[in-house]
């Protein structure tokens, strides 16, 4: 494949890449900062006026123009391949402005024949140069923008979920908890409240283990293993409830958590592994009061982390980190 036909397939793939990134934006309600800080600074060098386009236009409008100014360059002469091919855009090959009037200096008056080939030489030379750099930022552009969009389509963008697994219902819901997040320090704390319902079996049956995997947007997993929840192993009988809270910790501000209890049959012996659906961690798209009771448990620490089960005592939580 040639130079040229390569950048014409990353630029369409940039401009799908948009279409995609504004589907995650509007299924996560996500604003303008819509990439981390370290991949903005690296776009505002291969995109200049990337950040006042997002926040006047909207990120695809925005990106489909900045695309469009610093990648797509202007027609020139007819593609070979596209020629053969009888295809449409057979008059549209990107050449640089500077190459043509090179080229047609050139040919309207050539000193000699071998001046005449040095300036052909020149010029092939400077348009494979620009187009080889433009190539370049364009993958670059490519790798970010593609790296985003497949990072946020593995988030959950509901922070409450509800999953039926065995005749087990498990539900889930995130609120982040102000008063432990701190931005500057890239720590964000997410209370989540479970409740477990022995929905349809018609026997008691306990909870022996869990399982979480925490994922952030910036694509870092965690995975955690742990026996029981609070310390224990509940029982839950036919039709009994029980429910929980605690924390999980992130290094930016959103992400998502999913997981799986392993349950025990006290009649049949059967080992069942429950699943609690993906939620999201993130804050509010709106502001609302939320009362909630319940006692904490480890479910989702960090090593060494402590968790309060009462106003009074603290105890440390030890878990394993899968890696």
């Amino acid at each position: 494949m040639s130079g040229l036909s390569l950048a014409r397939v990353v630029y369409r793939g940039l401009l799908r890449g948009t279409r995609r990134l504004e589907t995650q934006l509007v299924r996560h309600g996500a604003g303008p900062d819509v990439f981390p800080e370290a991949d903005c600074s690296a776009l505002k060098e291969l995109l200049p006026g990337y950040r006042a386009a997002m926040l006047n236009a909207g990120p695809r409008a925005a990106l489909n123009r900045l695309i469009g100014d610093k990648f797509r360059l202007p027609a020139a002469a007819p593609d070979p391949d596209a020629a053969a091919a009888g295809r449409d855009d057979a008059a549209t090959t990107p050449a640089t402005a500077s190459a043509l009037a090179s080229a047609a200096t050139a040919a309207a008056a050539p000193e000699s024949t071998a001046a005449a080939a040095a300036a052909a030489t020149w010029v092939a030379a400077a348009a494979d140069a620009d187009v080889s750099r433009r190539l370049d930022d364009s993958m670059a552009a490519l790798r970010y923008l593609s790296r985003r969009v497949f990072n946020l389509e593995q988030l959950a963008s509901d922070r409450r979920s509800d999953t039926v697994t065995s005749g087990i219902r498990v539900t889930a819901e995130s609120n982040l908890v102000p008063s432990k997040s701190n931005p500057r320090d890239d720590s964000y704390f997410y209370e989540y409240a479970i409740t477990i319902t022995n929905e349809t079996r018609d026997e008691p049956v306990q909870l022996v283990s869990r399982y979480w995997e925490v994922c952030d947007e910036e694509g870092r997993k965690q995975h955690v293993r742990g026996h029981g929840v609070l310390g224990a192993q509940p029982v839950l009988g036919p039709g009994e409830v029980f429910t929980y809270s605690s924390l999980s910790g992130l290094r930016s501000l959103k992400g998502s958590m999913k997981g799986e209890y392993q349950f025990v049959g006290l009649t049949s012996c059967q080992l069942l592994d429950v699943a609690v659906g993906a939620f999201a961690l993130s804050p509010a798209r709106a502001v609302a009061a939320r009362k909630g009771k319940g006692r904490r448990t480890s479910g989702g620490r960090g090593v060494g982390e402590k968790e309060s089960t009462s106003e009074e005592e603290e105890v440390e939580i030890e878990i394993e980190i899968a890696e």
